[in-house]
């Protein structure tokens, strides 16, 4: 691992131990979070994101009079795409 590398995240999001081995080479310094504090970060970045989904649709003028919950759901169901330079988006036919 490198400085600002992570590990064991994975084993936190599915609630089993971690499969590996470090070993510190040097003198190291790491920052630990237990279970709770890790969803309770993940809980509010989520919901961060929520908001700034469902402002980002009440400013649209087709959606502009929808509630909050309606909007989540909408949400729910779309799927983030992503397009490099050049790469077409859409044809017809």
């Amino acid at each position: 691992l490198s400085e600002g590398d992570t590990f064991g995240e994975m084993a936190l999001l599915n609630d089993k131990p971690q499969e590996c081995t470090l070993t510190a080479l040097g003198l190291c310094k790491l920052g630990s979070l237990d279970k709770a504090a890790f969803q309770d970060i993940l809980g509010r970045a989520m919901q961060m994101r929520l908001n700034e989904q469902v402002y980002f649709f009440q400013k649209q003028p087709w959606f502009s009079g929808w509630t909050r919950t309606l909007l989540t759901k909408l949400i729910d169901l779309f799927k983030l795409l992503t397009y490099r330079r050049g790469e077409r988006v859409f044809s017809e036919g």
